[in-house]
């Protein structure tokens, strides 16, 4: 299971320097991606920022991964998180990779301070480029 934070999944349906090296890699891994609910108001944000997109696509990607939700345990476990310095949306993400740890055979981002975080947990980052 590959989990992806939104600056992966703006990285798939956006033109960025990474975008193909990320799509190659998510190509030769079967397996199940997934990410936190919060992803999609995210990556629907930057895609409308972003100005370039093509929104169809945007939502087919979206519509295509797992989710988790944002239960009391996930906001408990993402409110104690160390670093301090992973801010409140990376901290989501995080506690809700962590949640999944035993499965997740990558834990996809192009955030350093949360790949950084990530990494502290134990959490096999990838970034691919």
């Amino acid at each position: 299971m590959a989990y992806l934070d939104a600056s992966a999944i703006v990285k798939i349906i956006a033109a960025e320097p990474e975008s193909e090296a990320l799509v190659a890699y998510l190509g030769q891994v079967p397996a199940q991606t997934v990410t936190a609910r919060i992803g999609m108001v995210e990556v629907m944000r930057a895609a409308a920022r972003h100005g370039n997109v093509d929104v169809p696509r945007a939502l087919s990607v979206l519509d295509a991964l797992a989710y988790i939700e944002l239960t009391s345990e996930v906001a408990m476990r993402a409110g104690g998180l160390a670093p301090t310095s992973v801010r409140g949306l990376d901290a989501i993400h995080l506690a809700s990779a962590l949640g999944l740890r035993r499965e997740l055979t990558a834990f996809v981002t192009y955030d350093e301070r949360l790949a950084d975080a990530a990494r502290v947990h134990g959490l096999p980052v990838m970034s691919p480029a």
